[in-house]
């Protein structure tokens, strides 16, 4: 049980790790569509690409 308790500690504390990461990266992307692009705006990022994408139309599906 020790053994699965410590693993898990270090799992949360690089999870922690990698989002402080994330936040301190996407501000500069966050600021960039707030200049940029109106409120329906976002940036997908993948392994082979970066895009912009604007919604245009939306209509829920309920």
């Amino acid at each position: 049980m020790k053994k699965n308790a410590k693993y898990l500690e270090q799992n949360r504390k690089k999870r922690e790790q990698l989002m402080d990461e994330l936040e301190l990266i996407s501000g500069p992307l966050i600021k960039f569509l707030e200049v940029n692009y109106n409120p329906h705006t976002r940036i997908v990022i993948d392994f082979e690409s970066v895009k912009v994408v604007t919604d245009v139309l939306g209509i829920p599906n309920n």
